[in-house]
């Protein structure tokens, strides 16, 4: 039986306005991993994401190579316990706007 996990990551460094949501959302649908991405007002990009805790990890350590022309500084990484009344995401998608700091 899969155990799903869902984990809010916060990317900071050069990662609005260089295609880097679009790269994400392709990443996590190889990786089977659901959820979305969304820019911050402050700078950086929020992914809530929902799957197996290896395919998070291969995520993890992808976006910390600074794929496209993306320039990560920091990666903040925080697990939520999903209960039975917490939503599961349907596929990967990107959430266009900006959401507070």
């Amino acid at each position: 039986m899969k155990q799903i996990r869902e984990f809010r990551i916060e990317i900071y460094g050069r990662v609005q306005g260089v295609n880097f949501r679009v790269m994400v959302r392709e990443h996590c649908d190889k990786l089977g991993l659901k959820g979305y991405a969304m820019n911050r007002e402050a700078g950086s990009v929020l992914l809530v994401v929902q799957g197996e805790g290896k395919e998070i990890d291969s995520l993890i350590c992808w976006i910390k190579e600074n794929p496209g022309m993306s320039k990560v500084d920091k990666v903040i990484v925080e697990e939520k316990d999903l209960g039975g009344e917490d939503e599961e995401f349907k596929g990967f998608e990107i959430v266009r706007g900006f959401i507070g700091r």
